[in-house]
This record gives structure tokens, C-alpha cells and sequence, in this order.
């Protein structure tokens, strides 16, 4: 997706902490091979694999689990995401929850899916209160 390893970048040199939290059959080491093969591994402080935690989105373990492997507070920390069911879940679990690339019926929902929508990951840095140049 465009923007999305300089966002990345842009996030990680200012010192944000970074999680993928993936509901996956193959394992941490998996998905990291993978962000590998898109050169964003290096990006991420944790990668946690529903398969590794016995917990897969929208449980609020899954999420607690990618807040604990970060070393932060949930209070701390935001879920960015595309699906319903898995925003719904980050606000139950009390975090921030940011909508990415969502279908158009799920930005008129009221109340709102999730705190904030972008469409531009660059978005993000702003949302981050990432200044950019």
C-alpha cells in the first residue's frame, strides 16, 4: 500500500512504539517473514500471531496481548484496523481505534466504529501527533 513504509519510518524515528497483531495459522515467525519480504519488519517492536496466543481479534486478549508485548498501557496505545467486528473489539478492550481504508458503510455508522477514519496511511502521522516536514 502507498505511504505505507514511510509512514512507518516516519513513526519509528520518532519513537513509536510499533505492533502487528495478526490472526494467523503461521506463527510469529511466520509473519515476520512476510513483513520481511515487504521490508517493513524492521518497523515493528513486537508481532503477535493469534495462533502463538490462543486468542485471534476481536478479543480483547488478542489485543491485551499486543499492548503487553509492547510494554504499554492499553490507555497508550491505538488498533488500526479495517473491520468492524475487530474495531468494535479495540474499543471494548479501551483502545484508540483508528479506521483504515474502511467500506463506506462503516463510516456512517453512529455511534462511529472507531475514534478516527483516515484513508492515507500518511494520515496516521498526524493522528500520532508525528510532526512532519
Amino acid at each position: 500500500m502507498p505511504g505505507v513504509p514511510g509512514a512507518l519510518a516516519k513513526l519509528k524515528d520518532a519513537n513509536v512504539k510499533l505492533a502487528v497483531l495478526s490472526d494467523t495459522e503461521s506463527g510469529e515467525q511466520g509473519v515476520r517473514k512476510i513483513l520481511k519480504q515487504l521490508n517493513i519488519e524492521q518497523y515493528f517492536d513486537a508481532v503477535v500471531s493469534s495462533i502463538d496466543i490462543g486468542h485471534a481479534k476481536p478479543a480483547a486478549e488478542a489485543f491485551f496481548a499486543a499492548t503487553s508485548a509492547l510494554e504499554l498501557d492499553v490507555s497508550a496505545c491505538a488498533f488500526i484496523g479495517h473491520d468492524e467486528d475487530e474495531l468494535v473489539g479495540a474499543r471494548q478492550a479501551e483502545l484508540f481505534a483508528i479506521g483504515y481504508n474502511c467500506a463506506p458503510e462503516l463510516l456512517r455508522r453512529n455511534p462511529p466504529l472507531a475514534d478516527v477514519f483516515i484513508n492515507d496511511f500518511d494520515e496516521l502521522l498526524s493522528v500520532a501527533g508525528v510532526d512532519t516536514p
